[in-house]
């Protein structure tokens, strides 16, 4: 089973990837899509929507489209775009719908026009302290969450996000103000990655900025929806939310397995602790070049790596020490191999093998059938050990008479979302 109920957001015009969409849901990778009410699409593209017989949440549009109930002046148009989101949320049976409560106004004219919008199934989600436009949010703080909840008798939709910007802005202490917010019992919750120093949300995919992904998970109860908001690259298609939806589930299996060790994507601050690491000698020792490496060398690898879309180069953290890497490189087109180093001072902390269930969950968002290679030097029997404890088994044949290799079938990489 798996632990949270994971949504995927697209827009109402995004009838692309309607049908790509269903198979996410029929696959189990999501288990429903949140769907942003686009202003005056709601004729055009509910029937493509409707058509696909799958769970529904629905986001009303916000202030950058128009919706802003912190403006008296908007009342109006306020109403004509909150009523074509419950008609959505109408036609789709969903059960939520989410609103921004605005931005540059007050918290009650905030309060009386969501209140006057009178449908149980509205969420009130929390907001940056500083709009895009310079701004000041309502909804900011755990303060005005709580008389918006009150005021309207909504629910609340926690932005990890929104929330982690919302602190930096106001010089709070992010753990802490997040705890406020959470302890007012979301009932939906949004999370993407960004950066820890920023006060507006970057919308990073998973394991691309800096934000403390397994906190927020830990305020996660099992069974809760959480909404993927991360950005994509690839317009034309799906795959990068289905890795994603992969990553997070490595997150969090490898914070529970762990008590709290950060797993991230490879990323360009990265480079100075895993040259670090790299040149360790007993990490050396085990490799097949076992000459130290000159940093400007190291430098020009790291970028071919993370420029690279054949290579899947995961970090681990505790705090701001680094803990480990684990590499997989694709060399054919379902075969990778994989490369992975621990820190000396977490080589006996039991945090291996976890690194590594993590890394093959995270490596089974690709799509496509997976095998993963390991080519271990015949003499390391701690090597060989730990991949044999991890379901590795050796093959017949030898890569070549000073190597031997272990290899993990791909039904062993098909894990449940959130194990």
């Amino acid at each position: 089973m798996r632990r949270f109920e994971l949504g995927l957001k697209l827009w109402s015009t995004d009838v692309r990837h309607a049908a790509e969409a269903r198979e996410l849901v029929e696959r189990g990778i999501f288990s429903y899509v949140e769907l942003f009410s686009v202003p005056g699409s709601l004729e055009e593209t509910l029937p493509a929507w409707r058509d696909l017989r799958i769970p529904f949440v629905i986001h009303a549009a916000h202030s950058m489209k128009g919706l802003n109930p912190a403006k008296r002046e908007l009342r109006a148009s306020n109403r004509v775009l909150a009523d074509e989101a419950k008609s959505f949320a109408d036609a789709l049976s969903a059960d939520r719908i989410v609103f921004h409560p605005g931005v540059g106004g007050d918290i009650e004219e905030s309060v009386s026009q969501l209140r006057g919008f009178s449908d149980s199934r509205i969420l009130v989600e929390n907001k940056p302290r500083v709009g895009l436009d310079g701004s000041i949010c309502v909804g900011w703080s755990p303060g005005e969450m709580r008389e918006l909840l009150s005021g309207t008798g909504y629910g609340f939709c926690l932005d990890f996000g929104h929330a982690h910007c919302a602190a930096v802005s106001a010089g709070e202490d992010p753990e802490r103000f997040i705890r406020s917010l959470a302890d007012l019992g979301p009932c939906l919750y949004h999370m993407t990655d960004g950066r820890s120093g920023s006060v507006t949300d970057r919308h990073d995919r998973y394991g691309y900025g800096d934000l403390p992904l397994s906190f927020f998970l830990s305020l996660v109860p099992d069974g809760a929806r959480i909404t993927d908001e991360g950005g994509r690259s690839v317009p034309d298609s799906l795959s990068e939310p289905e890795e994603d939806a992969a990553m997070l589930a490595a997150v969090d299996l490898f914070s529970r397995e762990t008590g709290g060790m950060e797993m991230k994507r490879a990323r360009p601050d990265d480079v100075e602790s895993v040259f670090e690491l790299s040149n360790d000698p007993d990490v050396r020792a085990a490799s097949f070049s076992s000459q130290s490496i000159p940093y400007t060398d190291h430098v020009a690898w790291y970028g071919r790596q993370l420029e690279d879309r054949d290579v899947r180069f995961f970090v681990f953290y505790q705090d701001k020490r680094l803990v480990g890497q684990i590499r997989f490189r694709r060399e054919e087109e379902t075969i990778f191999t994989v490369s992975v180093s621990v820190s000396k001072s977490f080589r006996r902390s039991g945090c291996a093998r976890p690194m590594m269930r993590a890394a093959l969950r995270a490596l089974a968002g690709i799509r496509g059938q997976k095998t993963v290679h390991a080519c271990i030097k015949p003499g390391n029997t701690a090597s060989i050990r730990y991949f044999e404890g991890l379901g590795f088994l050796q093959t017949g044949d030898k890569a070549s008479q000073d190597r031997c290799l272990y290899i993990l079938a791909t039904n062993s990489l098909n894990l449940d979302n959130g194990k």
